[in-house]
């Protein structure tokens, strides 16, 4: 049962890569840089991210993954739909635009001082900066 991924060459996890991988814990990458659809959705027990290169998070990306608690993207600029992450969720993502389902966005330099509008869109976010 995978626990842990880590990878050092990989550019991009697909759509549904690791759907329903319900013993998955952390997830840590240096070179990924998009997140297809749906490719952590049901991880229910997955706990930690780390994507370091992350461009792009696809929509549904972590559908599901009520054990969420941390997300590292470092130098993420695009994410859709964290409306079915329903936890207390810390993300770091200094340069982030967030899509919701609706398609409004969000454009921000530091998403802390977003905090508001963000649980408007129903997010259950708190935003940390380093």
């Amino acid at each position: 049962m995978l626990q842990s991924f880590q990878s050092f060459q990989l550019l991009e996890i697909h759509e549904n890569a690791f759907q329903k991988c319900f013993q998955l814990l952390t997830v840590s990458t240096r070179r990924v840089t998009r997140l297809g659809r749906s490719c952590f959705s049901q991880c229910f027990n997955l706990k930690e991210i780390d994507l370091f290169s992350l461009k792009i998070v696809d929509f549904a990306s972590f559908s599901q993954c009520h054990g969420l608690k941390r997300i590292n993207l470092d130098s993420a600029h695009e994410a859709h739909n964290f409306d079915e992450v329903k936890t207390d969720l810390s993300i770091y993502a200094p340069f982030l635009q967030i899509k919701n389902s609706n398609k409004q966005r969000i454009f921000t330099k530091s998403l802390k001082n977003y905090k508001n509008r963000l649980e408007k869109l129903q997010k259950r976010v708190i935003m940390l900066e380093k």
